[in-house]
């Protein structure tokens, strides 16, 4: 089965680190965003097929707190020796990642 993605990715000016909620560390980073969802290049693979909970940090691209973010991982593939990118749809939104993917699709 395919997983085609519906709306296309506008890749950020600057790149987003994400943590997981689970374990309190940097999971990646976030590159790509559309209005359905994002890319993130990790430098680990990660399942796909499931959900997660994510964070931004306070003073990330001037978010004054912590905020969640809740996604399905629908890919996840090596990109280069180092680095792997995984698509996901997002189910939770945090403010900031709209504020800043409207202001890009301006």
């Amino acid at each position: 089965m395919t997983n085609k993605r519906h709306t296309p990715r506008t890749r950020l000016n600057e790149f987003i680190d994400i943590y997981s909620s689970h374990t309190d560390t940097p999971i990646g980073t976030i590159v790509d965003i559309s209005d359905q969802g994002i890319q993130i290049t990790l430098d680990k693979p990660i399942r796909s097929q499931r959900s997660y909970h994510f964070y931004l940090q306070p003073g990330s691209h001037s978010a004054n707190q912590q905020e969640s973010l809740q996604a399905f991982n629908h890919w996840c593939h090596k990109t280069s020796p180092s680095f792997y990118d995984a698509g996901f749809s997002v189910t939770q939104w945090p403010n900031q990642l709209k504020k800043i993917y409207s202001e890009q699709t301006l």
